[in-house]
């Protein structure tokens, strides 16, 4: 059960009709023939037998619903109506389900419990698709040489001339004639070149032309389940002389380094007649050839033919599996002097009784033409032509068909009756007469097998020993050589090589290569183990990576693993690394050693390649993948033509994702009313924010973008500023819930920031207020909404540097403004909650978010298609006529730098809307997307004023002096304002204008009151303070500041700066924000 190549193999060798009894046997209204005639249940019927099962092919037809196949098809077509052919991608869940039922009967774990990982499933699942392509072909190529067959009076005429096979068997069997006039043209008309040269049949030349491989043969199908899985041909009289028809027999190419263009699924695997091993019988009997086989079918008996004598083990694991189920198992090879075939046919023999069948070898007697061509043959003088020896050979043999021409059922029952146990046959195979040294030779072999028998069985073949060879041989000799033989054994035993770890495990691979290396090196050899250990992972669907940092990732059983061997930051790779090899590479010599090798073998193998987290964008194409992150291991390829489902780390576009500890499983459904999931988004996520309708609208459409942020520069922030209890830290767990299936507030460090910037679609930083603004925040945000790439010091070297990219979307929640943050007001969207604006009457909290994670499906699969609406706009062209509606209609509003992204809200506004509709907006901006930014004018500026740190300190210095010249007045003691002019050196002109000051002076004076209160200075020098003054000039104004610039007596610049009342009484309820400012 370790090779999930059979997997398909193992659940479909269940016999047909008895799943037919079980599932619909009230529906089976006759049975003739080996053939069940079924009421189909998926139409009405007049007669009531349509659906025919065929329990002698193993196969369905239903001529109502025009659909057949093998029993796994049955199954899915009874359960659900559907049958799957040549799908691609991963299977539908019907299949799977008709797949478990199989898996089930066979008492074989569903295929998901068989350890595997999401990729390798899809593997074996492909694996089943395209051998129903490539046995389609090879059935329309068998049925044309059938054909072909039945147009040559003369060809029919020597077939049965040689091997009295009858028309009706010929029929059956579509046994054909390989005349290739005509072929791939018929072909041709269903399939392409690529896909025909899959099924081995043909070679290709210079110019990549086709060219079968079989000429002028008799071609034999292979028929398992209705389906044709491989061909044979044998020479003809038409055949042609020479070298490359010098084969008796030819096989279909088999894929390797010369065809690969050859499918997987052409193999040597398949035994002829394999179909017959799920009918019910005491026996079968195992023979040589195909034309053998057909005659043992045709006279009745259960039989089926390997058509080889060499088998490897899992060739001899299926024949068990085939035949375990038989009381006796019968052995009948050629009898020909070479006994060409008998050393495989006794190895089969030994191999089936030493795990518990019972298995009997039988020879053929000769006839007369036998015993005559063999006396000849001995006669023949040594001038002999070769011909005449050649066919004098031919003569001497005798197989299954040739026993039939003159032969019946009964006297073949009659050979079968004088069979022998292996054991006992390979006794009776040495001529008694042999010389002892010949003699002992040959029975050494058979000594070694009856040392391992029970004392009971070992004195019957003491005795059969004894009688074969007579007194030249005592019973003494023969025991003491087989006690002689027990000990030789044992004493290997000692020696032999042991593992308790399962067959195909990792575990048991490192086991069997320490002890081969160290049997022929003295000790093991951890280069040879450590690339076995990377053949074994690579073979269980590992792919090996590095990025262009050179660092190490192993993608395996569904996940990217790093392939850092640090167990305080790489626990995963280490864990999993353990689990299959069991060697703890940081804790012992060993290991370390191992590790060494292995990485630098994964090295040198990998490809480079560069894994992502959640999101890779095409911009060339428009597209952007968007990884699932569930069990499938899926992801989720939108282009502007449609959506598709790849699969992680196994793609034609060579992406591979790194799996996301944080994002909940998405499934992607390819049904999804766009419509509905809108009336799910506004029930659960629209009517639930705190906020105006028109700012709801901002809120959605920010978030439904998240998959299209690398088609901006700007990626905006997304504020939420409101009173306690407002409902602004609610809003921020319903988008969250939406995209990670789970609540996700935040309060990380700058590093984790960063981290988790690169990893997940969103960051939701809840509670920030300035006293929280660092500068290092501040940059990180500056970082997320421009896409700015940070580079640092590699941790642990001098030289060596990391780049840190922000790749996700930004939302925080706060009461207060991010005063002192003008650099990041006009990159900011800002909605502001109250909860007045709340339209529904009562919240549930949890039961909310619990319904976002349950329509979370069909929420994101409505934003995917609407991605790939927005996506085809971009393509056409939509995203710079949108750039010039915001730019004609909307001009220098305050959130221009944000322009690329809106535009691209805006477009996810109009995909929702209709053709008429889209159109008009197209060339219009839309009155809710004016009200949105008129919105965010208003609130910007009110924003950019407070957070202005000019018009804060210019109005808090005028204020003090106020307060000196009221404490003058009206104090017990008088100099404050005195003293005020010696701390600030700044000139006035009554009680609130500032003249002729120069940048110097107000950077002094704006100093000398951050000290004196506590708070941290505003402007690192006074050329800063003077571009500033220059860049916010507007903003200043609109405080209520007027600013008259000029020169004083030197030439330098100064200007005169006369405060409004207002904005002084104003600052009365800001001035206690100045504990923001502090260190």
């Amino acid at each position: 059960m370790n090779n999930p190549k059979e997997y398909y193999s193992l659940i479909t060798n269940i016999d047909i009709g008895d799943v037919a009894r079980e599932l619909i046997g009230e529906r089976i209204t006759d049975e003739s023939g080996g053939v069940l005639y079924v009421d189909c249940p998926r139409h009405a019927s007049i007669h009531h037998r349509s659906l025919n099962i065929d329990t002698k092919k193993q196969n369905w037809y239903c001529f109502g619903c025009t659909v057949g196949g093998d029993v796994l098809q049955l199954v899915e077509f009874i359960q659900s109506g559907v049958v799957t052919k040549n799908a691609s991608g991963r299977m539908p869940d019907t299949h799977r389900a008709a797949r478990d039922y199989l898996a089930r009967k066979a008492n074989i774990p569903p295929l998901s419990q068989w350890n595997l990982s999401p990729e390798q499933i899809v593997e074996t699942e492909a694996r089943r698709s395209e051998e129903e392509l490539v046995f389609g072909i090879l059935k329309d190529i068998a049925e044309f040489y059938h054909k072909k067959f039945l147009d040559r009076a003369d060809v029919q005429d020597a077939f049965r001339k040689q091997y009295e096979i009858s028309d009706e068997t010929i029929k059956t069997l579509q046994i054909g004639f390989s005349d290739n006039d005509g072929l791939q043209k018929f072909l041709k008309e269903k399939y392409q070149p690529s896909e025909i040269a899959k099924t081995g049949c043909f070679n290709f030349d210079y110019q990549e032309n086709l060219l079968p491989v079989f000429k002028q043969r008799y071609v034999f199908p292979y028929w398992k389940q209705g389906r044709v899985v491989y061909l044979i041909a044998r020479q003809s009289p038409w055949t042609e002389k020479g070298e490359y028809e010098r084969a008796k027999y030819k096989k279909l190419q088999l894929p390797n380094d010369q065809h690969k263009y050859v499918s997987t699924c052409v193999n040597n695997r398949y035994f002829y007649n394999e179909d017959a091993l799920i009918a019910k019988s005491e026996f079968v009997v195992i023979t040589e050839g195909v034309t053998d086989c057909i005659s043992l079918m045709e006279h009745g008996f259960t039989a089926f033919s390997p058509v080889t004598n060499k088998f490897s083990d899992s060739d001899l694991e299926k024949l068990f599996n085939l035949t375990r189920r038989y009381d006796r198992i019968y052995i009948c090879q050629d009898n020909e002097p070479s006994e060409a075939g008998f050393k495989g046919a006794m190895k089969t023999a030994h191999y089936l009784e030493s795990r518990g069948l019972k298995v009997l070898v039988s020879s053929l007697p000769m006839g007369k033409k036998q015993t005559e061509a063999r006396t000849k043959l001995d006669e023949l003088p040594p001038d002999t032509p070769k011909e005449v020896a050649d066919q004098l050979r031919l003569d001497t043999k005798i197989d299954v068909n040739e026993y039939f021409l003159d032969h019946s059922a009964d006297d073949f029952l009659a050979v079968l009756a004088t069979a022998k146990t292996p054991i006992h046959y390979a006794i009776a195979s040495i001529p008694p007469d042999m010389p002892d040294d010949e003699r002992n030779n040959m029975l050494y072999p058979v000594m070694r097998r009856l040392a391992a028998l029970k004392p009971i069985d070992l004195d019957r073949y003491v005795d059969i020993i004894q009688t074969h060879f007579g007194k030249r041989l005592s019973k003494k000799t023969i025991q003491d050589t087989i006690a002689a033989v027990r000990r030789e054994e044992k004493s290997k035993e000692r020696k032999k090589f042991h593992s308790d770890a399962p067959e195909g495990s990792c575990r048991r691979l490192i086991d069997q290569m320490l002890f081969d290396t160290t049997e022929e090196e003295g000790k093991p050899n951890w280069n040879t183990i450590s690339e076995g250990v990377y053949r074994w992972f690579k073979n269980n669907g590992a792919i090996f990576f590095h990025d262009t940092e050179q660092n190490r990732y192993v993608y395996f059983e569904g996940r990217v693993f790093s392939m850092k061997p640090d167990k305080n930051t790489n626990p995963a790779y280490l864990s999993m690394l353990y689990k299959h090899t069991q060697i703890p590479i940081t804790t012992s010599p060993t290991g370390r050693v191992f590790h060494e090798c292995f990485d630098s073998i994964a090295y040198n193998d990998g490809d480079m390649k560069e894994p992502h987290y959640w999101l890779y964008t095409d911009r060339a194409c428009h597209t952007v993948f968007f990884n699932l992150n569930n069990a499938e291991n899926e992801i989720v390829k939108i282009t502007p033509d449609g959506i598709s489902i790849i699969h992680n780390g196994i793609n034609d576009d060579n992406l591979v994702f790194h799996h996301s500890p944080t994002m909940r499983p998405v499934e992607y459904l390819p049904d999804v009313n766009i419509d509905a999931a809108e009336q799910l988004f506004k029930l659960l996520i629209f009517d639930n924010l705190a906020c105006p309708p028109e700012e709801r609208v901002l809120i959605t459409t920010w978030i439904s973008c998240f998959l299209l942020l690398d088609f901006a520069g700007t990626r905006p922030l997304l504020r939420f500023e409101g009173a306690t209890h407002s409902g602004k830290s609610t809003a921020s767990k319903l988008i969250s819930a939406l995209i990670f299936g789970a609540e996700n507030l935040e309060n990380p460090t700058i590093a984790a920031n960063y981290t988790e910037g690169a990893k997940q679609p969103l960051i939701v930083i809840d509670n920030i207020e300035l006293k929280n603004a660092t500068d290092e925040f501040v940059q990180f945000l500056l970082t997320a909404v421009t896409g700015i790439v940070r580079t640092k010091r590699r941790q642990g070297t001098d030289t060596d540097t990391v780049r840190e990219s922000v790749r996700c979307l930004i939302n925080t929640s706060g009461i207060e403004p991010l005063a002192g943050l003008s650099e990041l007001t006009t990159r900011t969207l800002l909605v502001d909650f109250d909860i007045a604006c709340s339209t529904v009457r009562y919240f549930l909290d949890s039961e909310t978010l619990q319904r976002i994670m349950d329509a979370r499906n069909i929420m994101l699969s409505a934003i995917f298609k609407k991605t790939q609406m927005i996506l085809r706009l971009l393509r056409d062209g939509g995203h710079p006529v949108i750039m010039k509606l915001f730019a004609d209609e909307l001009g220098q509003h305050p959130k221009r730098r944000c322009n690329d992204f809106l535009s691209l809200m805006y477009l996810m506004l109009l995909v929702g809307m209709n053709e008429a509709d889209m159109k008009k907006y197209m060339g219009t901006v839309h009155p809710v997307f004016k009200t949105i930014l008129g919105g965010q004018q208003r609130l910007s500026e009110a924003q950019e004023i407070e957070a202005n740190p000019f018009v804060l300190f210019v109005s808090l210095i005028v204020k003090e002096r106020l307060l000196a010249i009221a404490a003058d007045d009206n104090g017990p003691s008088t100099g404050y304002l005195e003293r005020f002019k010696q701390s600030y050196g700044l000139s006035f002109s009554g009680d609130y204008t500032i003249v002729d000051a120069q940048a110097r002076d107000l950077f002094s004076a704006f100093n000398t009151y951050a000290r004196s209160k506590g708070m941290k200075p505003p402007y690192m020098s006074a050329a800063q303070l003077s571009k500033r003054l220059r860049n916010d000039l507007g903003t200043i104004e609109k405080a209520g500041i007027e600013v008259k610039q000029g020169k004083n007596r030197k030439s330098f610049l100064t200007v005169t700066l006369s405060v409004s009342p207002s904005l002084i009484s104003a600052i009365d309820s800001r001035v206690q924000t100045n504990v923001d400012f502090e260190e």
